[in-house]
């Protein structure tokens, strides 16, 4: 059988600032051919923003990393990058249940130096 699993968003971060980012999906062989060939799509709040095809030499519960396109995510903002598995060896995707992933990264606004907060309590609207 064909299963090309999106296994994990490796890049961008949950947390990032609005610098270039280069988007890195994380696949895994869950089928017991070989995969010779991915097509994955990346999209941008639902805007497809590169489809690319991989040349692979994937065996059987072996994983990999898919690297796309370096994009700049608007600051402050919240967006949603979704990667879908589009076809596997030339054809669909015998297990289409784990072909899609999604990260929301949270672009942090950029602050002007120096910033100086006293720390006797945290601010509200600050992640660490």
């Amino acid at each position: 059988s064909v299963d090309l699993e999106a296994r994990s968003v490796q890049a961008p971060a949950t947390q990032t600032c609005s610098l270039p980012v280069a988007p890195v999906l994380e696949v895994r062989n869950r089928g017991s051919q070989t995969i010779t060939n991915a097509v994955v799509a990346l999209s941008l709040n639902g805007t497809v923003l590169e489809t690319k095809t991989f040349a692979l030499n994937l065996a059987s519960l072996a994983s990999t990393t898919l690297t796309f396109d370096e994009v700049t995510l608007p600051e402050p903002s919240s967006n949603e990058l979704t990667f879908t598995i589009q076809t596997v060896n030339g054809a669909p995707d015998n297990n289409t249940a784990n072909n899609q992933l999604q990260r929301v990264p949270q672009v942090a606004p950029r602050l002007t130096p120096p910033l100086i907060e006293t720390l006797n309590e945290l601010p509200v609207n600050w992640t660490i």
